[in-house]
């Protein structure tokens, strides 16, 4: 009875933890035929014994901090999300948008996941410079065919982005569509657009075009739904699926490489009119970075339109070839 006595509260919580969990210390550390006293380490350093051993068996209840371990992991997945979709820039961290669908970044880290979205950038980009460049009007016997190879292209290339939606699963936050946070952003959006407006004026006086361009309702409301396609592919795809590119299944996207990637796509889609290529690329360059850190599609839709709108009005037919591209700019070039 004295050696019970003896090993104090060390025996004690053992006892508690013996009913109902077989890896308790009284029964990890029991040896049969013993009592608690008789435990190595028991008596006079039984407490210090006992508190070791639920220590290495219940950490969580002991010891600090310990059983915080697994909270970390599962965090630690989360922070792979934002790393490969989340704002980049140092000092913005007040800006970036958290992510609400953890579950579809864990889906872009798959194996082969960066793989894939490579291929749907490629397919894409590929069949948009077919639809722009339109090699049917270079084929004599292909001409009557025009209408049916746009379409066909066409419905390809929004297959391919439907498709890499679905299979990225990206929140509302991710395609930059959450109405929380559509102000982000936009001081910088402002200071931007309100500059290269400037410069537009400014080049429209350094050229001496000859007047104002005056654009009709009607091509407003067609060419902005034609600036607001642009701006949806520019981020929600061409921004979104580089980065997982980048991302590979080390869950961290080159924010740098994505940025440039996109806009240089971006801008090749707008040659040979080299003018506005030049200023899709650097336009592409601040959009695609602010869509990075701040993930708000409308305000970049806004400063899409406002520019698009000023170039033609400012510079149009002399400056920008009244913004043609691909198939239609080659043939104003050779004066056809």
């Amino acid at each position: 009875m004295a050696k019970q006595e003896t090993s104090g509260d060390g025996g004690r919580a053992g006892g508690e933890k013996a009913d109902g969990d077989p890896r308790s210390p009284a029964k990890r550390g029991a040896i049969p035929g013993a009592l608690p006293g008789d435990i190595p380490g028991a008596g006079v350093g039984g407490e210090a014994h006992s508190t070791l051993r639920d220590a290495v068996w219940h950490p969580k209840e002991l010891l600090p901090g310990a059983g915080e371990e697994r909270e970390e992991k599962v965090e630690s997945r989360e922070e792979k999300g934002k790393k490969l979709f989340g704002a980049g820039l140092p000092g913005e961290g007040e800006h970036e948008a958290p992510l609400t669908d953890v579950r579809g970044s864990l889906m872009r880290q798959l194996p082969g996941a960066g793989v894939l979205a490579g291929v749907e950038v490629g397919v894409v980009v590929g069949m948009l410079l077919v639809l722009i460049w339109q090699p049917w009007r270079w084929v004599e016997a292909s001409k009557g065919w025009g209408a049916f190879w746009t379409v066909a292209v066409g419905v390809v290339a929004g297959a391919v982005v439907v498709e890499s939606w679905l299979r990225a699963r990206e929140s509302a936050e991710e395609l930059g569509l959450r109405p929380a946070g559509w102000w982000r952003g936009g001081k910088s959006v402002a200071i931007f657009t309100l500059a290269a407006l400037t410069g537009l004026v400014a080049a429209h006086g350094v050229m001496g075009a000859e007047g104002w361009q005056r654009p009709t309702g009607w091509w407003v409301l067609k060419y902005s739904m034609g600036m607001a396609a642009q701006q949806v592919l520019l981020q929600c795809f061409l921004n979104n699926r580089l980065a997982e590119l980048s991302a590979g299944r080390r869950g961290e996207a080159s924010t740098g490489r994505v940025i440039v990637g996109s806009s240089v796509a971006f801008g090749m889609l707008h040659l040979p009119n080299l003018p506005l290529t030049l200023m899709t690329l650097l336009a592409g360059l601040f959009w695609t970075w602010h869509f990075r850190a701040y993930r708000n599609l409308p305000l970049l839709l806004v400063s899409h339109m406002v520019l698009g709108i000023g170039a033609w009005v400012s510079l149009g037919e002399q400056g920008l070839m009244n913004l043609r591209v691909g198939y239609a700019a080659w043939k104003y070039l050779c004066g056809g």
